[in-house]
């Protein structure tokens, strides 16, 4: 396979590994990010621009809380699980889980109980929007059924399955669209419909993640609570903890803080617009899942030539999974914008700097990843602060002087510079990097490709459509004349293997 002396049988063996989690993590988190763009189409018809606004700020206020009372448990139990099944140390595998799940679930609840009672904290002390109580009100509810279900689907890809994070990702949210149509459209219920239909997909949610943590922790109780190595978690957690926070701070909170500054009807265009980019994130998100337990296990044993190795691979999948997507939306701004309703349209310019953004989160491949999964975690929480805080000057700046512009730009300034330095610094410390030839084929893909978008028809539905099909034939062919890497080929049957006949992504 490699010039290092890369046990081949080894390496491919977690290459299949990570091929198969992949392949059921990407269908599920292609389908999730569809779904979420259909559900955020359908929410801005019936509601508007100012009430989408207030509704997707509304659940930026949920997603921090989640966040910070996640504790950093999320990548703690990837970890973890991961060591302690090498180890052969079951019933500490069986700990981390218990007691991660008990400790976020009740400050969850908590927490949802004291802002339930008092939203008007929110939605009038902070932001002077009594319209937002009312919404707030319901979406706290969404806390402790959020934290729950995130632990306990960790505890299941730990265990190297995408199954049930492919399930959640794919079943709740038409169940949240048809709410939204029920509540919205026919009662006219308002954000607060559309509010109560995201509840309602956050249970079901957990209720499949409780389904997979059954079916792999069986017999799972409090009990299990005395194998909890509380100290030894916390010393990996408490750091990441700081590190996914500060991430928030890098790019979701920014729709946060606009909200003090814009009026609502921009921030729906600013939430439509970034609900478009994130769909270059979901191969970022079905690899990185299944990738960390590889990297702490391959770490852990001293295994560095094959994580090389497979860290480039990965990073070229991202480029053929992200690229081709960021390169529509871009070229595409207005068309995309307008499917949101005429009101929209002002945000094409955001949506152009939030992809930008989007591609060069990608362009450094996994490497934040790497280094919280090789011990690097206070690093990550360094690098991710400082670029938080910058973050958020900036957006401040930016926002009251330049309006939507600027609060779309902060967002891509900050990316950039955070994700260079999380690949010098991969590079320093581990000889990793994303920047190899291998790279080049999905970039000359995309530039003998990129004159199909530069057509443009009207309406704007005829323009997206033609020039989505056009780009998804075109693309594949410019890759298969450029030529695939033996990895490719591995890769691909063993995605073909497990889309047919499998569920589980389990080492063969």
């Amino acid at each position: 396979m490699s010039d290092n002396g890369i046990e081949h049988e080894e390496y491919s063996a977690d290459l299949r590994t990570m091929a198969k989690g992949t392949g059921l993590g990407l269908a599920g988190k292609i389908g999730r990010q569809l779904i979420l763009v259909v559900s955020a189409l359908v929410t801005t018809r019936l509601l508007g621009d100012g009430p989408y606004g207030l509704l997707d700020v509304s659940n930026g206020v949920v997603e921090i809380l989640v966040l910070i009372l996640g504790l950093g448990y999320p990548a703690a139990v990837a970890r973890y699980v991961a060591v302690y099944d090498g180890q052969g140390k079951e019933q500490y595998a069986r700990g981390v889980v218990a007691g991660t799940f008990v400790t976020s679930t009740l400050l969850g609840i908590v927490v949802a109980l004291l802002l339930g009672f008092r939203p008007d904290w929110v939605s009038m002390g902070i932001y002077n929007k009594p319209a937002m109580t009312s919404i707030l009100w319901i979406v706290m509810l969404m806390l402790p059924l959020s934290l729950a279900g995130t632990i306990l689907c960790q505890a299941t890809i730990a265990r190297r399955t995408m199954l049930y994070q492919a399930l959640i990702d794919v079943v709740p949210r038409p169940l949240g669209i048809i709410g939204i149509v029920i509540l919205c459209g026919v009662l006219h219920y308002g954000a607060e419909g559309a509010a109560l239909a995201g509840v309602g997909a956050a249970a079901a949610s957990l209720a499949i993640s409780a389904y997979g943590a059954a079916r792999h922790f069986p017999g799972l109780t409090l009990g299990d609570l005395r194998y909890y190595q509380f100290g030894e978690v916390q010393l990996l957690a408490f750091p990441l903890l700081f590190a996914e926070f500060s991430n928030f701070g890098m790019s979701q909170v920014n729709k946060l803080i606009g909200l003090g500054w814009l009026p609502e009807t921009d921030m729906g265009k600013y939430g439509a617009a970034n609900r478009v980019a994130m769909l270059g994130t979901f191969g970022l998100n079905s690899i990185a899942s299944i990738f960390r337990p590889i990297i702490a296990e391959l770490h852990d044993r001293g295994k560095m030539p094959e994580l090389r190795e497979m860290f480039q691979t990965v990073t070229r999948w991202l480029y053929h999974m992200t690229l081709p997507v960021m390169l529509l939306a871009f070229v595409k701004a207005e068309s995309v914008m307008a499917a949101f309703g005429p009101r929209f349209a002002g945000g094409a310019v955001a949506l152009r700097l939030l992809c930008l953004g989007q591609v060069i989160n990608v362009s450094v491949g996994s490497a934040g990843t790497v280094l919280a999964m090789s011990g690097h975690q206070w690093l990550v929480a360094m690098n991710n602060g400082i670029a938080a805080a910058l973050n958020i000057v900036v957006c401040i700046i930016l926002t009251r002087n330049y309006g939507l512009f600027g609060l779309a730009l902060s967002t891509a300034i900050t990316t950039a510079l955070v994700n260079l330095l999380r690949a010098a610094e991969a590079w320093h410390l581990h000889r990793i990097s994303a920047y190899t030839r291998k790279v080049l084929k999905p970039l000359l893909a995309c530039l003998i490709t990129c004159p199909i978008l530069l057509i443009h028809l009207e309406p704007w539905w005829l323009d997206l459509a033609v020039a989505a099909l056009g780009f998804a034939v075109a693309y594949p062919v410019a890759v298969l004349l450029l030529g695939l890497e033996a990895d490719d080929r591995e890769v691909l049957a063993a995605l073909k293997k497990k889309l047919l006949r499998g569920s589980r992504a389990g080492r063969p």
